[in-house]
């Protein structure tokens, strides 16, 4: 029986670690049946740790995927699990979860509680990676309240932290963060720049979700600086992209996206714009994150 055990908890561990393989690549159909299948076996082991840390990685899937409703049913029952084991490194995984789905839904109020209690925790823990990720998550925050500033102190003092512990997706990430602010501010060369260094690195990885943030963010800033069938052709690629993987764009960035399709679609004729616009969705991933990389 101890063995038999033992095979089950060995079986769980190595499909965690493939679905966790799948949600980088964001495969998250894949994802999610591998972590579903490691939850069913923990389930049956009573692993409650391990159970509230699946409950939350399902969650995450749910999140890019664009269920919110599952992705805090999901987190909810990993935090109350952590809550009663007095994990606190687990609760605070779950806190800053919540507070991402909380983000997307436009309730900055109720996401930033969620990240500054998560950030307490992080910094009792001295959890640095944890600690980044929260300040980069309060950036979010701060940014699409309008307040520049304090957004590009917090992404650079993730930046900063994730570049002492040697995190390349979590630099990688900070450096769209700031492009974000950048692109927001008008200030088109660096944002451009900031996106394609992210781009560059996500492309290696083939994190194909952040593949799709990147090429919007190159699309905006084509369209603000007149290039209008290179940003139709990329936004045009994004959205193919955003399909083919099942992560729609976050309702929180709806609007900000179809204000620049909106002057795309206006600086062309209707056949050229049809035209840009198809052949982004046509061309292969590869093919796309070649030419959101070519300047010009």
């Amino acid at each position: 029986m101890s063995r038999e055990l033992a095979d089950k908890g060995g079986i769980a561990g190595s499909l965690n670690n493939l679905g966790l393989v799948a949600w980088l690549q964001s495969d998250f159909g894949r994802a999610t049946a591998l972590f579903e299948e490691s939850l069913g076996l923990q389930r049956e082991l009573g692993e409650m740790r391990r159970i509230a840390a699946s409950l939350n990685q399902l969650g995450l899937v749910a999140r890019y995927q664009g269920d919110y409703t599952r992705a805090v049913a999901l987190t909810e029952e990993a935090l109350a699990l952590s809550r009663e084991l007095g994990d606190r490194r687990g609760i605070a995984a779950e806190l800053n979860n919540l507070g991402s789905v909380t983000l997307l839904r436009g309730d900055y109020a109720t996401a930033r509680a969620l990240y500054e209690e998560s950030l307490a925790i992080k910094r009792e823990l001295g959890d640095r990676q944890g600690i980044a990720n929260s300040l980069g998550n309060l950036g979010h925050i701060a940014r699409r309240q309008g307040d520049y500033g304090r957004a590009t102190g917090l992404y650079e003092e993730t930046l900063a932290l994730c570049r002492e512990l040697g995190n390349k997706p979590g630099i990688a990430e900070s450096l769209i963060s700031l492009g974000d602010v950048a692109c927001t501010q008008g200030d088109w060369q660096r944002a451009t720049a900031l996106y394609a260094e992210g781009l560059a690195f996500y492309k290696e990885v083939r994190d194909k979700s952040s593949i799709a943030a990147c090429l919007e963010g190159l699309a905006a800033t084509a369209c603000a600086q007149d290039q209008r069938e290179r940003a139709a052709r990329l936004f045009g690629a994004a959205e193919a992209l955003r399909e083919a993987i099942g992560a729609p764009l976050p309702p929180a960035d709806r609007a900000d996206h179809d204000r620049s399709v909106a002057v795309v679609r206006g600086g062309l004729s209707e056949g050229a714009f049809a035209a840009a616009w198809a052949n982004g969705r046509a061309i292969t991933l590869e093919r796309a994150v070649d030419y959101a990389l070519r300047r010009g």
